[in-house]
């Protein structure tokens, strides 16, 4: 078996590497939602890390004023960390505001740039606190800590110690032995830094890919409990579920609705006959056709079996009469083709409307369900309804 490359940690660095170019490892149509779904924990982790760091330069520019005095030094680095107190103040109310992972990004950014140049200049005017440490800390940093995209960490952390190390050959030490162990010390930071944000950044894409997995595995169940996986109708316990919500809108709100039993006749003879598979198709194709005869707000659903129920809201019991009877009429009509039979068959349907007395939906279903028996009894291939309507309504 060939091993997966990225999984090593030399191969994590490659990719990281890689990542440079273009090519970041991302989770495919799942990054956007990674993104949306960290954007406000990287947001207040952004604010923390620009007030610390802004926080910080001031607290070492205090020190080294109470030290050295007001040199022309000291006065200046008071001012550019000033001005970047102001920037600071001005940016974290946006990082408060932001709805898009990529502006988070570009702020970051452009903040994450301003700060390596400012500790270059402190450097460069020999604050005695910014030292060596501090540039390697802050690079460190800008891998580990800093939510961004890989190549929005790494280039202000190279310029920051690429600036600090072209300051030191500058110095009487640049060329000594010292001097070259800071760069090595400064490379090797951009190592360590690439492959811990590699693996940070890996295992929070896994944990959300994980999470992500989990919960369309819920969703993938609510609606397997929700549907039924033969007709792709919805479920018993779904159709009384959206029916008791039908029945509290009547109630609030005194809008009628009709509710429809609808059996197939002698449909164990089709299983016995012509076997499952046959049944099954059967099931499907009536399915079909309930489905054409139900408006966009009407709820089809098999309520077991060969039984399924159709609940037409804002519909009087005659409306719904006229309904059921256009079902049977066209499941006489309707044929089934299984290998070499054609099977036709019909059905009886119980109608009733919602009242005022019912006390759950419950009695809705039980009258309708006596208006099914009714129709059985008097010879099937029939619609009955409880109560009757008037005669001069049909």
């Amino acid at each position: 078996m060939t091993r997966d490359r990225g999984n090593s940690p030399a191969g994590a660095l490659i990719v990281e590497y890689a990542s440079l170019f273009g090519v970041e490892p991302t989770l495919g149509p799942l990054e956007q939602d990674y993104r949306r779904h960290y954007l406000k924990a990287d947001a207040s982790q952004a604010t923390f890390i620009l007030a610390a760091t802004i926080g910080a330069l001031l607290l070492t520019n205090l020190v080294d004023l109470g030290s050295a005095g007001f040199t022309r030094d000291t006065v200046r680095r008071l001012w550019v960390i000033g001005t970047g107190g102001v920037v600071t103040i001005i940016i974290i109310p946006l990082l408060r505001r932001v709805q898009r992972a990529a502006v988070l990004d570009l702020l970051v950014f452009v903040w994450s740039l301003a700060v390596a140049l400012v500790v270059v200049y402190f450097r460069s005017t020999h604050a005695p606190i910014v030292s060596e440490a501090t540039v390697a800390v802050l690079a460190l940093g800008c891998y580990t800590v800093v939510p961004n995209r890989l190549l929005f960490r790494v280039i202000p952390a190279f310029l920051l110690t690429a600036g600090d190390a072209s300051l030191l050959f500058r110095r009487p030490e640049g060329g000594t032995s010292a001097g070259y162990a800071v760069i090595f010390a400064y490379g090797f930071i951009h190592l360590v830094g690439i492959w811990s944000s590699s693996t940070l950044h890996r295992f929070r894409r896994r944990q959300f890919e994980a999470l992500a997995g989990e919960q369309s595995a819920r969703s993938e169940m609510q609606r397997l409990v929700r549907t039924d996986s033969l007709t792709g109708l919805i479920s018993r316990a779904h159709f009384i579920e959206r029916a008791e919500q039908e029945l509290g809108r009547y109630r609030r709100y005194n809008t009628p609705f009709a509710t429809l039993i609808v059996d197939l006749d002698h449909f164990k003879a089709v299983n016995d006959t012509y076997g499952h598979s046959a049944g099954d198709e059967v099931l499907r194709r009536f399915a079909d056709l309930l489905q054409r005869h139900s408006r966009g707000n009407d709820l089809v659903g098999r309520l077991g079996g060969e039984e399924f129920g159709l609940l037409l809201p804002e519909t009087r019991l005659v409306d719904a009469r006229e309904v059921a009877a256009r079902i049977v009429a066209d499941c006489r009509e309707l044929e089934v083709a299984v290998e070499s039979h054609r099977l036709r068959f019909t059905v009886s349907v119980g109608v009733t409307e919602a009242d005022p007395l019912d006390g759950g939906f419950s009695d809705v279903l039980r009258r309708a369900d006596a208006a099914l028996y009714a129709a059985k009894q008097q010879g099937r291939d029939r619609v009955e309804t409880l109560p009757q309507p008037p005669a001069s309504s049909y």
